[in-house]
C-alpha cells in the first residue's frame, strides 16, 4: 500500500503544475488581453478593453505585475497612433510586456 502512495506522488510530481488560477478567470484574463492587443492596432475600443484587464488585474494577485505591464503598454498606446515610432508595439515595449504575460499565463493557468 505504501508503495502506491509513492507512485502515485511521483506521478502527480511528473504531471507538472496544477493550474493555480481557476479556469473562468484564465479564460477571461486571455480574452481582456486579446481584446486590449486588437485595440492597440485599432481593432476595437483600447480604453473599455484596458479596464477589463485592469479589473482582472485587481483580482488576480498572482499575475498582477504581468497584467499590470500589460496595462501600462495599453496606457501608452492611447497616446499613440499603430504605425507611429512610438507606439508600443514599435518601441518593443509590447514584446516584452507580452513575453512575460505569456510566461506567467502558462504557470498559473497551463498552456493557451
Amino acid at each position: 500500500m505504501r508503495r502506491k502512495a509513492v507512485v502515485a506522488a511521483a506521478l502527480l510530481t511528473l504531471a507538472g503544475p496544477v493550474a493555480a488560477v481557476d479556469d473562468d478567470t484564465c479564460v477571461r484574463i486571455a480574452k481582456a488581453v486579446s481584446d486590449v492587443e486588437l485595440a492597440m492596432v485599432g481593432m476595437g475600443e483600447l480604453g473599455s478593453a484596458r479596464q477589463e484587464l485592469v479589473s482582472l488585474r485587481d483580482a488576480t494577485p498572482s499575475m498582477r505585475d504581468e497584467l499590470d505591464a500589460m496595462v501600462r503598454v495599453a496606457e501608452k498606446a492611447e497616446n499613440s497612433k499603430p504605425g507611429e515610432p512610438s507606439h508600443p508595439i514599435n518601441t518593443g515595449e509590447y514584446d516584452k510586456a507580452d513575453a512575460e504575460y505569456q510566461k506567467k499565463y502558462r504557470e498559473e493557468c497551463g498552456e493557451l
